[in-house]
């Protein structure tokens, strides 16, 4: 998907909703990417997937006053969900297919629009890489740490999916052979070792009484050796895997986003240092490591960025008979 902006009538109004691992963002876009609402609602991990589209539907219903006349609606999953044609493929969520088939049809009839699927840590990084005017490095990577790790990569100008959907997929890479089991079915994966859930895991084994990634930042910031070790370790695991893939790509940028990055944005210099050790050793450029710009909506602005774009990218539309406003 080519990496370009869209301008369009500033009266049109585009949808965007991005399901996480631990919450749903809703975004209302207008015109030349002026936000118009905005909504978030959290779960928990272990939230059906049934329940976190009736979760969903309540935002929508009392953000999107029916009056609104919604162009397109873009929607992002934490899988694999990607389309091929007019096919929509996802792996590693038993029962996902069938459920994100429903809620995409669900919203392209309430909103009689056509609707639009991707990952939503791509679509965040889509969103950082877009919402602005300053021209874009062809080469670049995006990785969010929260709950779970997921990325997203520029190659060319070109944000990659890859043939079955798992472009970008960092926190999938092993870091540990021997590691902790993974939701993927893997051990050792990123995500067990630098995620927000990871790093608590780890300060509660050293014996740090920590209830969320905030107690961790907060006991960093006391100096607390175990705080500190978690923290470092993560970063250090982190920047690994990114200079691994900066010696793969050579990007000229590392945009770092999430509510790990948030809340302990000393990570930002720790990945930059164990990158400047992975890449080669034959003067290959350092990338400029940098915090996201966007928040914890990045993935909804995405989104909407998809379904504006649909037809100039020539996205793979999932409701390609519904009428568009």
């Amino acid at each position: 998907m080519e990496l370009i902006r869209v301008v369009e009538d500033a009266q049109r109004t585009w949808l965007g909703i991005e399901f996480s691992h631990g919450s749903v963002h809703v975004v209302l876009v207008q015109g030349d990417n002026q936000v118009r609402a905005q909504a978030c609602r959290s779960y928990t991990g272990e939230t059906t997937w049934s329940d976190r589209f009736a979760i969903a539907s309540e935002v929508l219903a009392r953000e999107t006053p029916s009056e609104v006349a919604v162009s397109g609606v873009g929607i992002g999953f934490p899988s694999s969900a990607v389309m091929r044609g007019e096919d929509l493929i996802t792996r590693g969520q038993e029962g996902a297919l069938e459920l994100i088939r429903e809620v995409a049809a669900q919203v392209g009839q309430r909103y009689r629009a056509a609707v639009s699927v991707d990952n939503n840590v791509r679509l965040a990084g889509l969103a950082e890489m877009l919402w602005q005017t300053e021209a874009q490095p062809e080469n670049q990577i995006y990785a969010r740490v929260s709950d779970g790790i997921g990325g997203a990569l520029v190659c060319n100008g070109q944000l990659v999916t890859g043939q079955s959907g798992f472009g970008g997929e960092i926190g999938h890479l092993t870091v540990e052979a021997d590691g902790v089991r993974c939701r993927c079915g893997k051990r050792g994966c990123l995500e067990t070792v630098a995620s927000a859930s990871a790093i608590i895991r780890r300060c509660r084994q050293g014996g740090a009484q920590v209830a969320g990634i905030e107690d961790v930042a907060q006991a960093y910031h006391q100096g607390r050796r175990v705080a500190v070790e978690a923290v470092t370790e993560a970063g250090q695991a982190l920047g690994k895997v990114l200079g691994r893939v900066c010696v793969l790509i050579d990007p000229a940028r590392i945009v770092l986003a999430g509510t790990v990055v948030s809340a302990l944005p000393h990570l930002v210099d720790v990945v930059r240092d164990q990158v400047g050790l992975e890449l080669l050793p034959v003067n290959q450029v350092l990338p400029r490591t940098v915090h996201a710009r966007l928040g914890e909506d990045a993935g909804a602005l995405g989104a909407a960025l998809m379904a504006m774009s649909a037809t100039r990218l020539r996205y793979p539309i999932l409701i390609p008979d519904r009428s568009v406003n």
